[in-house]
């Protein structure tokens, strides 16, 4: 099965927008180049293509003529609210270093076309950004500069940068940089990365909630488990599944629940993650039944009663009917053709 292209949170290609249409751009043109309708990007919990993402920032560039906008225009791009779930969390920890800690924790439920990290050296706090696929020069450069305006902004404070890294090549203008980043700025690196000095990571968050992000990291939690649930089943979604369920049915037990916990995936994550593939648990049951209960009907003495026993079936007469449904015959008749 091959592997899902990366998706980011539908919510950042609403504050794009958003952002946008307080500029007095065309958002109709943004959302043709990109192939979205408007009604795809409504709802927490929706999520577009990598792909689309990327073209939202590649169509900015192109009307604004200027490719350096991402880090001109970073502070009043991207927002808490934009962030979903994830960003509401940052903003809500107590300190500086727990935030950067859960945004990086969390950050594959924002976006999937990032791996991020961060570290403690004995000096500095580095914050590192690498993309999966190729993104636009604007979008890597506003998604640094976003943990330094966006830490101020929550800390009341001026925030030390050390050092600044960037994979694209060095612009000819360098003033806007200059500007946000006051300190050296490295290009053509390996990765994306803010350098913060040590003690950044100590400042308490005027908006600091304790208890709202304890909730908020609850949510974050789930729908970071949903996301890997998907990681388990795309390495073979029907085998792995079939697996599973032959082997709950084999001990009688099918139960989704159980089926979910032996694939290490809540039974929630196990309903979407199938449906998603446009599979029925259910499905899976009769088809493990069937290929438990034929053996057993042609080559053990076992009784019918026995036989629905053990596949987990409430009685007799239920596992009869679903073994018509299956075969076109009853269970009965298939044994006397033994």
């Amino acid at each position: 099965m091959p592997k899902k292209s990366p998706t980011n949170l539908a919510s950042l290609a609403r504050g794009i927008l958003a952002w946008a249409e307080g500029r007095g751009l065309e958002t109709g043109r943004l959302l043709s180049a990109a192939e979205l309708a408007p009604e795809s990007l409504t709802g927490e919990e929706t999520r577009i293509p990598h792909e689309q993402h990327s073209a939202l920032w590649r169509e900015l560039t192109t009307i604004l003529g200027d490719p350096g906008f991402g880090v001109k225009e970073s502070e009043s791009i991207l927002s808490a609210s934009s962030l979903g779930v994830v960003g509401m969390l940052a903003m809500t920890s107590r300190t500086v270093g727990e935030s950067i800690d859960r945004s990086v924790r969390y950050g594959r439920v924002l976006r999937e076309d990032v791996v991020a990290r961060s570290y403690l050296t004995e000096q500095v706090l580095v914050v590192e950004l690498r993309p999966v696929s190729p993104q636009p020069r604007a979008m890597a450069e506003a998604s640094v500069a976003a943990f330094r305006h966006l830490l101020q902004r929550w800390s009341g404070q001026p925030i030390a940068v050390r050092e600044v890294y960037f994979q694209h090549a060095r612009p000819a203008d360098l003033s806007a940089y200059e500007r946000v980043f006051p300190c050296p700025i490295r290009f053509q690196q390996a990765t994306n990365a803010i350098l913060f000095d040590r003690s950044v990571s100590e400042l308490p968050l005027t908006t600091a909630q304790p208890e709202v992000a304890r909730y908020l990291e609850q949510l974050a939690r789930a729908k970071l488990q949903a996301l890997e649930a998907h990681d388990v089943l795309e390495q073979d979604l029907v085998a792995s599944v079939r697996a599973a369920v032959r082997e709950g049915a084999e001990r009688g037990d099918v139960n989704l629940t159980t089926v979910a916990r032996a694939l290490g995936l809540s039974a929630r994550s196990l309903q979407r993650a199938l449906s998603e593939e446009g599979l029925e648990f259910r499905g899976l049951v009769d088809e493990a039944r069937w290929a438990v209960a034929a053996p057993l009907l042609s080559s053990s003495e076992l009784s019918i009663e026995e036989i629905a026993e053990r596949l987990g079936y409430s009685d007799a007469k239920a596992f009869r009917r679903a073994f018509r449904r299956w075969a076109g015959v009853a269970p009965g008749e298939l044994r006397n053709r033994r």
